[in-house]
């Protein structure tokens, strides 16, 4: 039998085109991702995850347009030596798949053990970076980046890096040489503009409107073209007892930002606890949780339009911190939950939500028959573009 399980994550990449990755429990110990293709806003779904020899963990998917993507697998069994991935990467929107392993420089195995877990994202169809989890204490979170000018068919330290995070993290490239990471529990967001060579932390501080509340949580940019972007920052209370959020602007690639909106009075929060947030048009999207209800709001330059609990089946409880947006214009857009990652579009700019339900129409035999007397791997936890 097939049941489909949450959604991990997705992206709504134009009108009605986008991917959902969820993954699917069998009868018996098999678990692997699926990657979910949709032409219809989620209507019908065909399957386009890459084909392997065996189950194994699709830890991140990135689609740079509606036909180039990538997808990280994690290979290798973890209890009998350090985790092995591969790249997957199609042209042609999923129909086919070349894969190929992921050649990591020479490690130091007394300083650097791979953790199993990691992200990727391109710039353009050669240029891409690659984010590694390294083992480390409860204390840090220390993470490996690669990069690749040739697709990923090689991957590399960056040369001669300077003042490195060093941590996992959320990463976005906006050019082949300009790229972002949101590290800790989003309090923390470095910058590079020469190809991870040197690095930049961002500060912003609050601005006055929002205080006291002042302790920030970044989310990643995301940009119109390499001078133009929008940045999410939500600024905490010390005590937590007051959360704003602001929308800040660039028009130089980040070097400097302004503020250009602001959300003020949100639920009770503390550093770490992000907003759902998305661009489209000139309107900032947001959803976040208050009173116990989802509050859907859409900003403009000149007003602020908002609805509350406009989800069909809503879950029973909502998590502000984990809510995810995907819009390609103020109306149409996708809305994936926190509580029971369940996944949603609108096409009338938040008035009424659709459930989707990512995954073989009803009836339809389990896809990706997989060999037997092949190990099975464990799942990673979700990773979320």
């Amino acid at each position: 039998p097939f049941n489909m399980a949450p959604v991990d994550s997705m992206k709504l990449l134009a009108p009605n085109v986008g991917w959902a990755l969820t993954p699917y429990m069998a009868s018996g110990p098999e678990f692997a991702n699926r990657i979910w293709w949709t032409t219809t806003d989620g209507r019908e779904w065909k399957e386009i995850t890459p084909s392997l020899a065996a189950p194994a963990p699709i830890l991140s998917v990135f689609f740079l347009d509606t036909k180039r993507g990538w997808a990280l697998i994690r290979q290798g069994d973890e209890a009998n030596g350090e985790p092995k991935f591969a790249l997957a990467t199609t042209s042609d929107s999923g129909a086919t798949w070349s894969i190929q392993p992921v050649t990591t420089p020479t490690l130091d195995p007394n300083s650097v053990t791979l953790a199993g877990k990691g992200r990727v994202a391109f710039a353009d169809s050669v240029h891409g970076w690659l984010d590694l989890d390294r083992v480390s204490s409860s204390n840090f979170n220390l993470g490996m980046l690669l990069i690749t000018s040739d697709g990923g068919k090689t991957w590399t330290f960056p040369p001669d890096s300077a003042n490195e995070p060093d941590e996992e993290g959320e990463i976005a490239l906006v050019t082949p040489t300009e790229g972002w990471l949101l590290a800790g529990v989003g309090d923390e967001l470095y910058v590079t503009y020469d190809a991870a060579r040197t690095w930049r932390k961002m500060e912003l501080k609050a601005p006055k409107e929002v205080l006291p509340a002042d302790l920030p949580t970044y989310d990643l940019p995301t940009f119109t073209d390499p001078n133009h972007g929008f940045l999410p920052v939500v600024y905490s209370e010390t005590n937590g007892v007051r959360s704003a959020a602001v929308l800040y602007k660039t028009e130089n690639g980040g070097r400097t930002w302004k503020a250009d909106r602001i959300l003020s009075n949100l639920a009770e929060g503390s550093v770490g606890d992000h907003i759902a947030s998305a661009m489209a048009d000139s309107s900032w999207i947001t959803a976040a949780h208050a009173a116990g209800a989802l509050k859907y709001i859409t900003v403009t330059r000149v007003q602020a339009s908002e609805k509350a609990d406009a989800l069909a089946n809503p879950p029973s409880t909502y998590l502000d911190s984990a809510w995810r947006l995907s819009f390609t214009n103020a109306n149409h857009g996708w809305l994936l939950s926190g509580e029971g990652g369940r996944l949603f579009s609108t096409s009338d700019g938040g008035a009424k939500w659709s459930l989707l339900t990512p995954g073989p129409k009803p009836g339809t035999p389990a896809p990706h028959t997989f060999p037997p007397g092949h190990a099975h791997l464990p799942a990673a936890p979700p990773v979320h573009q």
